[in-house]
């Protein structure tokens, strides 16, 4: 960069096809500059990675501008930091209170605590999701109890107990879960791995990976959410009289 040469974001690099060791052309108000990438940067950046980083005598060159960007300080040696990190604070707070310190660290921190209110929100989105769907299939088992009323009763007259009466309700409230469970976890993928795609271009080095262990837990709670759905018309089934039930329309 001291000798005229650019940085590009990984971003930019690959929308412009652009490689390190190329050269692009400068145009600006002060002049045109002739300049070979340097380097790419897979790193974090804003306008979406979208970015181009100079030296001030280049930007000065081209764009005439001279005002610092950023300023990039490395310890000599890793037990510095500290001491290093403490001091340029006490300068930038007395001389510069514009400007903000921040450390590598602090940066992937900002954009953990970023990523985990978005995860935080869809967790509550799916809680209410849960909740609803739950009364859903409450519902639907009640309706198919009141619509197989006869149906019931007939089973009950045959000689089945209580029990598989129950366990009909179960069986179908687990299979209503169940379905549900595997499309939205199949669909949840596929968004998953969308969205981390884009996001990739902001944040590079993130990658998919499917959650084999929250999906184990999401289908054994839809088991468990489902046997509890079905508790409530599992037990009126089981307790319709078995005349009344024959003699319903």
């Amino acid at each position: 960069m001291a000798a005229g040469g650019i940085l590009v974001n990984r971003a930019y690099a690959r929308s412009a096809g652009l490689r390190a060791g190329d050269v692009v052309r400068l145009r600006g108000a002060a002049g045109v500059h002739r300049a070979r990438v340097a380097g790419v940067l897979d790193s974090l950046g804003t306008f979406n990675g979208n970015l181009v980083q100079m030296s001030l005598p280049t930007m000065k060159a081209v764009y005439g501008t001279t005002g610092d960007a950023q300023v990039v300080v490395k310890a000599r040696r890793p037990g510095d930091r500290a001491a290093l990190e403490r001091a340029i604070a006490a300068l930038v707070a007395r001389d510069y209170p514009n400007l903000e310190v921040l450390s590598t660290a602090e940066i992937k921190q900002q954009i953990d605590d970023n990523v985990s209110r978005q995860f935080a929100m869809f967790n509550a989105i799916i809680a209410i999701a849960v909740i609803v769907s739950l009364l859903g299939v409450v519902n639907t088992l009640a309706m198919s109890v009141m619509e197989r009323t006869r149906e019931i009763g007939v089973l009950r007259a045959i000689g089945s107990s209580r029990w598989q009466v129950r366990l009909t309700m179960v069986d179908e409230s687990l299979l209503i879960t169940l379905a549900g469970a595997i499309a939205g976890i199949g669909l949840g993928a596929l968004i998953g791995w969308a969205w981390v795609l884009g996001l990739h271009g902001v944040m590079p080095g993130v990658g998919f990976r499917f959650p084999w262990s929250t999906a184990l837990v999401v289908a054994a709670a839809a088991v468990a959410l489902g046997v509890l759905a079905a508790i409530l018309p599992a037990r009126r089934a089981a307790r319709l009289n078995v005349i009344d039930a024959l003699g319903y329309e």
